[in-house]
């Protein structure tokens, strides 16, 4: 019965050392327009646009949806409201 505990024990070490390690690989959050642009919030949901208020990257126009996944797969192509919708 111990050797299955320690078994369970090392099996969850080394799940949340890989959820850590996955989670550090991610993308940087941008921190700028050029860094919106380049950004795979950009590529897939048109948010391409840097916003100081939100201090993140929004929808800024259609134009933004227009460059992104969503547009080319969804047909959602235009800005409504924060997000990409179909006209």
């Amino acid at each position: 019965m111990f050797k299955i505990a320690q078994a369970a024990r090392r099996i969850t070490g080394l799940v949340i050392f890989v959820g850590l390690a996955a989670a550090c690989v991610g993308e940087a959050a941008p921190k700028n327009q050029a860094e919106c642009e380049a950004s795979q919030k950009c590529r897939t949901n048109g948010k391409c646009t840097w916003d100081f208020t939100a201090n993140g990257c929004v929808v800024g126009s259609s134009s933004d949806c227009a460059r992104s996944d969503v547009c080319k797969k969804d047909l959602r192509c235009s800005k409504r409201g924060d997000t990409c919708e179909k006209e």
